[in-house]
């Protein structure tokens, strides 16, 4: 089953879409935390939309979140999309870098976690309005509760169109310093039904991500298989050691990754035989280039196609090697995109 081409044209609505039509579906897992279904995720994303809501806050504010990795951080994002523009801030990000992003938007408030809020005093001067959002003891993606004033005297009712602007991504800076760049939820859905099309997805999928959410490759793996109805499993701070027990419990079908990190999981013996052990379809690759005999030995290695992604900030998803077509050594595959 997929998604009418005109019925989802947010990641809101998908989400939405999903919890009607497979509610008991699992959406969302992480270490250490209760598994979200579609219908638990939706529900709590729409309850803390709703709460943002009653502290003023519509279509067009800025929402910055300030996010250690992990659940939290994707239940967050739903939220304040659905609401109006999230701004995910790097973390870990030395302070004075935080200043400098909060300083230069016409931020309405700050939703920051309280594993993070212990900074906002030192940057009280140009903090925004900060709402608080502590996650409950019992590790379930629902129980949380959020601390701020209001911050308009009216309700918002709009909900965002699909081509207002979503999201404000930093970009990576390989270029100079990171930039701010728009995305709106047109260009998060394109992307969302390019990369399920080139890479076969449905919801029978378990997707694992290495990419942190706040950049633009995180937020990919977040939504895309939200878009598609698969389940995708959350990982808190990536570690080498950690990353074969993960692979070990949750049994992905999909990794979205790097070259670096194929090549540290390559070398490292405990990692290479939990990659092979998975009921791996692919393994998605992307940020950078991969050399032509590279491509080789990893597919060699692991066991599974290793498929190359081209995009930007800015541009989001441009390219790809599709599952299953022809590829030509050398090539990033066929476009997405009107290029």
């Amino acid at each position: 089953m997929s998604i009418p081409a005109d019925q989802a044209l947010t990641i809101t609505d998908a989400l939405a879409y999903w919890a009607m039509a497979t509610p008991d579906n699992l959406a969302m897992e992480s270490p250490g935390r209760e598994p979200a279904t579609y219908e638990a995720l939706n529900e709590a994303s729409a309850r803390l939309a709703a709460l943002l809501r009653k502290l003023g806050l519509g279509r067009h504010d800025d929402v910055a979140l300030l996010f250690p990795p992990g659940p939290d951080l994707s239940l967050a994002l739903l939220a304040a999309v659905s609401v109006g523009v999230a701004i995910p801030l790097p973390w870990p990000m030395p302070q004075a870098e935080t200043r400098r992003a909060l300083a230069r938007l016409p931020v309405s408030a700050i939703l920051v976690s309280s594993i993070c809020a212990s900074m906002l005093p030192e940057m009280a001067h140009h903090a925004p309005p900060a709402i608080v959002f502590s996650p409950g003891a019992s590790g379930r993606t629902g129980d949380f509760h959020i601390d701020g004033r209001s911050i308009a005297n009216q309700t918002p009712e709009s909900s965002p169109h699909e081509d207002d602007i979503a999201l404000i991504l930093h970009s990576s800076g390989s270029t100079s310093r990171p930039k701010l760049v728009p995305r709106t939820h047109r260009a998060i859905v394109s992307t969302c039904r390019n990369l399920i099309d080139a890479r076969a997805m449905t919801a029978a999928d378990r997707c694992l991500s290495t990419a942190k959410g706040g950049h633009s490759q995180g937020i990919n793996t977040l939504t895309v298989p939200l878009y598609a109805g698969a389940s995708q499993v959350i990982l808190p701070d990536l570690t080498l050691d950690a990353l074969p027990g993960w692979l070990n419990a949750h049994r992905p079908t999909y990794i979205s990754t790097t070259p670096a990190l194929l090549r540290l999981m390559a070398a490292d013996e405990a990692a290479r035989e939990a990659l092979r052990s998975a009921p791996l379809r692919c393994i998605h690759s992307t940020a950078s280039p991969i050399a032509t005999g590279e491509v080789a030995e990893f597919e060699a290695t692991f066991g599974v196609p290793v498929l190359s992604g081209y995009g930007m900030s800015e541009a989001t998803g441009i390219a790809g090697e599709r599952l299953g077509a022809p590829r030509v050594a050398g090539a990033i595959g066929t476009p997405w995109c009107d290029v």
